[in-house]
């Protein structure tokens, strides 16, 4: 609610930078005030983002077991009640933890009208991509948040962490923003290789009034 007038040439002497620059790789942790950070390093990226993807292999199955409780329930709050711009929402995840599952479970489409809902004040698109779990052990066991393209939330605990509304244990928290295209590439890739595999289920939804 401040104004800071700070030179460029002396734009580390600016408070709001030197402290955003602090969060942008600073862990999370139990004692931490989950609401807090979601207001101070989550929720004003999605403000005006077009495109946001979440890439964590344990965010659907949790969110089957636990529902308003899970981590990725809490995530699309926050998209709910930030966004302002129609936004293509992609979620990357396996259907089951189990490797030895091939199918998603028969009431698939429940669960995925439950996502729908958690984001009923946003224009645009969800997609689901659910894929099975060695697909993800072998290329994308990091899990992470990439918001228009460049910019990058590596989450060491995934969505999990922001399970029940409060942070429950150690997660590390890395924000980055990629500027080579080399770096971008890198994603669209292995986002590439989650949805188009013969393997992967998609599942689109329209959300409110579309693009």
């Amino acid at each position: 609610t401040k104004t800071e007038y700070v030179a460029a040439s002396h734009i580390n002497k600016s408070a709001s930078i030197r402290e955003r620059s602090e969060w942008s790789n600073k862990d999370l942790w139990p004692e931490d005030n989950l609401k807090k950070i979601g207001n101070e390093r989550i929720a004003p990226l999605f403000k005006v983002s077009r495109r946001v993807s979440l890439v964590d292999r344990y965010a659907f199955s949790t969110f089957c077991s636990d529902g308003e409780k899970s981590g990725l329930s809490w995530l699309l709050k926050q998209i709910n009640s930030s966004s302002e711009k129609p936004c293509k929402i992609s979620i990357f995840s396996t259907h089951s933890p189990d490797r030895k599952t091939t199918k998603p479970p028969a009431d698939i489409d429940m669960w995925i009208d439950l996502l729908q809902k958690q984001l009923e004040n946003v224009n645009g698109e969800l997609n689901v991509y659910l894929g099975p779990d060695y697909l993800y052990k072998e290329n994308a066991h990091d899990r992470y948040l990439r918001v228009d393209d460049r910019r990058i939330i590596d989450l060491g605990k995934g969505v999990d962490s922001f399970s029940g509304g409060k942070i429950k244990q150690r997660s590390s928290f890395n924000y980055s923003v990629l500027r080579q295209s080399q770096d971008v590439n890198r994603y669209r890739d292995l986002e590439s290789q989650l949805d188009n595999s013969d393997s992967i289920h998609n599942f689109r939804r329209v959300l409110g009034e579309g693009f």
